[in-house]
């Protein structure tokens, strides 16, 4: 029968572009009808929106673009959403925050600006269509980025800079006495760093983490040294980026830019620095 069948109608090149454009046709003409329907079926067969849900795609000190994602309640919704946020404290709950709605998005990428660097905030988003609104999303916390200072920032017990080619960290030397260098102990490895200074007290712990990248191992290009400046004295370890070099934990670290000198500790917005040259 299918050998009959291909004999009487032989399938053909000029028979396949004739099938694709009925197909073709096919397509538009219900998409035409959708959208000549889509008055009335909006409101006839759309339902009340689902609630959404919201994350960050990309963050800066004073801005930051969300992703909003949202299962239809029917075909035939067409929603809108409405986001809101708040200045928080990172415990704060829903209930005590004072909400502000701060867009109402056309699509599902909107862009929030105007935000204060360094800051604990939450957002929250809600469907609206003919039919009512959506309950709230779960909470999306953020922390807005720090602005860079000379391409760093501070951390806990130290603060840092960055050049083109090196991170420079200054530890302060808060023991009470003139610390000497065979006091210092600073042990690198791959990413780890761990500085201690032993005191009459015993050893003290000055920072301990893992680097944002690899750096250049003590004697090969890192090294440290005891500064003495009007605010005290200092450790100050200079270390240097490592170029093209793969490290144990992920990635391709090229030189470039850090947002931060260990790991956990606050980041700052690199896209405050347009390029490595505008460094030393």
């Amino acid at each position: 029968a299918a050998r009959t069948f291909l004999q009487t109608f032989p399938i053909t090149s000029t028979s396949l572009a004739s099938l694709g454009r009925i197909l073709e046709h096919s397509r538009r003409l219900r998409e035409a009808l959708f959208e000549i329907t889509l008055p009335v079926t909006q409101y006839a067969l759309s339902k009340r929106p689902l609630a959404p849900s919201l994350t960050v795609e990309e963050l800066g000190s004073n801005s930051l673009s969300l992703l909003i994602k949202q299962a239809p309640a029917t075909k035939f919704n067409i929603d809108t959403f409405e986001v809101q946020k708040a200045k928080s404290s990172p415990s704060a709950e829903e209930n005590e925050c004072q909400w502000e709605t701060c867009c109402h998005p056309e699509g599902t990428h909107p862009l929030i600006e105007n935000l204060v660097p360094d800051t604990s905030y939450l957002f929250r988003v809600r469907a609206k269509n003919f039919w009512g609104k959506s309950d709230w999303s779960g909470l999306t916390r953020v922390q807005t980025l720090r602005v860079p200072v000379e391409g760093g920032s501070s951390g806990p017990n130290y603060s840092w800079q960055q050049t083109n080619t090196e991170v420079i960290l200054f530890l302060p030397l808060n023991t009470g006495s003139i610390v000497r260098r065979n006091q210092v102990e600073i042990c690198l490895k791959n990413r780890n760093i761990c500085v201690t200074v032993r005191t009459a007290d015993g050893p003290l712990s000055l920072v301990e983490g893992v680097l944002e990248h690899s750096v250049q191992p003590m004697g090969e290009g890192s090294f440290w040294e005891l500064t003495r400046t009007g605010e005290g004295n200092f450790l100050e370890i200079t270390l240097e980026k490592q170029t093209a070099a793969k490290d144990r934990l992920g990635g391709l670290n090229e030189g470039g830019l850090w947002s931060c000198a260990i790991r956990g500790h606050p980041r700052v917005d690199i896209r405050q620095i347009l390029d490595c040259s505008q460094l030393r």
